[in-house]
């Protein structure tokens, strides 16, 4: 027998976000003069989606990442960003 639709969502969420800011990165040179490097201020965009449910007595979920939700590829200061990426996650509490 199928569960009605409301029964069947135990838990979901989907926040979307978060914005981060190019910081400065403390360095000395050969003489130990301090030297502060900047770089320019970075929008990264992540987002996840995630699913609970409890089934044979056991809280269980999947959730899915995805990092840099905008596929930026510039070079941020001094290092280039990361690309698109996903991580699939299944996890059981005991």
């Amino acid at each position: 027998m199928r569960r009605p639709r409301s029964q069947s969502w135990k838990s979901y969420s989907a926040p979307v976000g978060t914005v981060t800011h190019g910081s400065g990165q403390v360095e000395t040179n050969a003489a130990g003069q301090l030297i502060v490097a900047y770089g320019p201020s970075q929008y990264n965009m992540d987002a996840f989606v995630k699913y609970d449910w409890k089934r044979w007595g056991y809280t269980q979920f999947v959730q899915l990442n995805v990092y840099n939700l905008l596929d930026d590829k510039e070079l941020n200061g001094f290092i280039w960003t990361n690309p698109i990426t996903a991580k699939l996650t299944y996890g059981v509490h005991f």
